[in-house]
């Protein structure tokens, strides 16, 4: 696959969890407010972990490789990018992960603008079209 094409790829994961978490927050915010919204919350949030979860794999994957062959701050690149990926984890665990809905409510929004911030750096840096870029 060419690295315009993985660039493409991972950006369009990030426009998707961008969806997820908009849906998300609203369904919160309706949770927090009492309204009926239990099971969708939960769908919502299980779809976005599970996308989560498949897009910092396909960025391990696929984005790894190419960030090893880059420049001179290619190590750097890739140490970052798994720091970055063990936080979120565990972000995500503490944030999104049990059985009381309520809370997982209460700490979407904090998540959500964590995890915004944390899209904007990737493509700011490992997914700027300098760093990736075919030839």
């Amino acid at each position: 696959m060419k690295p315009s094409a993985i660039r493409a790829l991972l950006l369009g994961q990030h426009a998707r969890l961008r969806e997820r978490l908009v849906v998300a927050e609203a369904l919160a915010e309706r949770l927090r407010a009492g309204g009926a919204v239990r099971s969708p919350f939960r769908d919502a949030v299980t779809t976005l972990l599970e996308e989560l979860i498949a897009h910092n794999v396909s960025e391990e994957t696929l984005l790894e490789p190419l960030l090893r062959a880059g420049d001179a701050y290619a190590a750097a690149r890739v140490a970052r990018m798994h720091e970055e990926h063990f936080g979120e984890h565990a972000l995500m665990r503490e944030a999104l992960v049990g059985t009381d809905l309520t809370i997982i409510a209460e700490n979407l929004p904090e998540l959500a603008e964590t995890l915004r911030a944390h899209m904007d750096a990737e493509e700011r840096t490992f997914l700027h079209p300098g760093v990736i870029r075919d030839g």
